[in-house]
């Protein structure tokens, strides 16, 4: 039994060693859901810029509203699809679609560090 449990523990850390990094974006978000089974982003607002962030060299401003990430138009874009969308890894492409506290809209597309 021992040996199984060596064996079972050896192969998560090998696996684990090889898990691809988490991206770092450098904005919070303030996300208001609808509906309790399948629910969805009602709003999301920027709250948190981080300086030198990704998010602040691309233009984003706390104040701004996220109204899609890449096609997923919010609100109506389910919950668990737009995290999927906004967890990027290490070197991928984030699109969004923000509006400004004026209502003018504008996109962003920036590679996540």
């Amino acid at each position: 039994m021992k040996l199984f449990v060596i064996i079972g523990l050896s192969v998560l850390f090998s696996f684990s060693v090889f898990a691809e990094e988490k991206g770092y974006t450098g904005f919070t978000l303030e996300v208001g859901v609808s509906g309790f089974f399948s629910p969805e982003l009602v709003n999301a607002d920027v709250i948190k810029i981080d300086p030198d962030s990704p998010a602040d060299k691309s233009g984003i401003k706390v104040g701004d509203k996220l109204i899609a990430i890449e096609d997923c138009k919010i609100p109506g874009c389910g919950a668990q699809e737009g995290k999927k969308l906004i967890s990027k890894l290490k070197g991928q492409s984030l699109p969004l679609t923000l509006q400004r506290a004026d209502g003018s809209e504008y996109s962003v597309s920036f590679l996540v560090e």
